[in-house]
């Protein structure tokens, strides 16, 4: 809006100045040439404005060249700045993520780990549960069954001993006998002996007393015989139940050891295996609070670099309002320059005017040579003004396309 009223002002100035030749043209019709005024003719004037017009003009162009370059220069600097830097923070951004990706998998994994030990570990106590109520009913199976062969074999041995007290019951009732026997054979002999003393068939009666004792003895020795082979068959079979009952005492007792050896083999691996389950446990859970740690201080240098970057956002926030204030400031002194040729191009216009007021007596020719020369400065102005303004406008498109850029690498 600023350069619309700027231009139309020009456009007004121009026209008014216009307006003021052609009244001075007409006023130099009706009137006459007035009385001059110049003090120097219009060739040595123009000679002598002509250098320093060009003068300045080329110190303008450079001075705004080698500004705008060095301004260019700048910006671009700081732009490509501006541009590796953000390209650093992404390249750095993503290898970050990659690498909490990478964490986070891990971590997943090691939860995963974990779990798998955690649900092995209750496998193992649930199986240790099962195992020992079986281990201890096959061992009181076995205790049970142990017991019954004992008490079977306690009954054989009751049954044996039974057995032996009823042969030596009835050795001891066939031996009483036989002595009361021998007593009443005894009796008889005495009987005998003392009826042949009252008898003459004393030697017939010692035979038969011979015979009879002899007899009595045999009768005697074969029970005597047949009770010791009775009691050495009755011993040899109680001793080879008390063997076969050691046996099998013995065997039982190695079973039952053997078992209970087994039972706690088994108890001992199966606490050797929750041991080792629970260390592993513990080491993973261990590493796996490591890890977090490693993680949870990752995080925290995530959190910095994000800081940092922000921090760097900042910055480059202030350098785009630097900047945005640097192109403001260009812009208004580009401006100022624009207001300052037109006032000098006005100036230039006025002087011709004045100019042609104080030389318009050297005719026509001369007016038409001075209406030449202030169309020539008026196209020449004009010709300044749109450069201006067409630098001016280039100006501000570079400036808008720079922000928007640093806008954009901001975003």
């Amino acid at each position: 809006m600023d350069n619309e009223r700027d231009r139309t002002r020009a456009r007004q100035e121009l026209s008014s100045a216009e307006e003021r030749l052609q009244q001075l043209k007409a006023t130099l019709g009706e009137e006459g040439p007035p009385a001059p005024e110049a003090t120097f003719p219009p060739e040595s004037r123009l000679a002598a404005a002509l250098p320093h017009l060009e003068a300045r003009k080329l110190q303008l162009q450079a001075t705004r060249t080698t500004s705008l370059a060095k301004e260019v220069k700048r910006l671009s600097a700081l732009l490509k700045d501006a541009e590796n830097s953000g390209t650093d923070w992404q390249q750095r951004w993503k290898t970050l993520e990659q690498r909490v990706e990478i964490l986070l998998k891990e971590l997943s994994q090691r939860d995963q780990r974990i779990a798998f030990l955690a649900e092995a570990l209750e496998e193992a106590q649930r199986q240790n549960q099962e195992l020992r109520p079986q281990s201890q009913d096959a061992a009181l199976q076995e205790a049970r069954i142990l017991r019954n062969h004992l008490a079977q074999a306690h009954q054989a041995i009751g049954e044996l001993t039974r057995e032996l007290e009823d042969i030596r019951t009835k050795s001891l009732l066939e031996t009483s006998s036989v002595r009361k026997e021998l007593e009443a054979l005894r009796g008889q002999l005495a009987q005998t002996s003392k009826r042949a003393t009252e008898a003459d068939k004393v030697p017939v009666l010692e035979e038969q007393l011979r015979q009879a004792r002899a007899a009595e003895a045999a009768k005697i020795a074969a029970l005597e015989y047949q009770l010791q082979q009775t009691r050495a068959a009755e011993i040899m079979r109680l001793e080879a139940l008390q063997e076969r009952f050691r046996e099998e005492e013995a065997a039982e007792a190695a079973k039952r050891a053997a078992l209970q050896g087994q039972f706690r083999e088994q108890q001992a691996a199966a606490a050797f295996r929750i041991a080792e389950l629970e260390n592993t446990l513990s080491a993973e859970r261990a590493a796996s609070a490591a890890k977090s740690a490693g993680l949870e201080e990752q995080i925290l240098g995530l959190k910095a670099d994000q800081s940092s970057t922000a921090s760097r956002i900042e910055e480059l926030k202030r350098q785009l309002r630097i900047e945005q204030e640097d192109a403001a400031q260009k812009i208004a002194a580009l401006e100022n320059q624009l207001i300052i040729e037109r006032d000098s191009a006005a100036k230039r216009v006025e002087s011709l005017e004045n100019q042609q007021r104080a030389e318009h007596s050297e005719g026509a020719g001369q007016l038409a040579y001075l209406e030449f020369q202030l169309r020539g400065e008026k196209q020449i102005g004009a010709g300044k003004i749109a450069g201006l303004e067409s630098r001016l406008r280039e100006e501000q498109a570079a400036s808008a396309a720079k922000i928007a850029a640093l806008e954009n690498r901001l975003r």
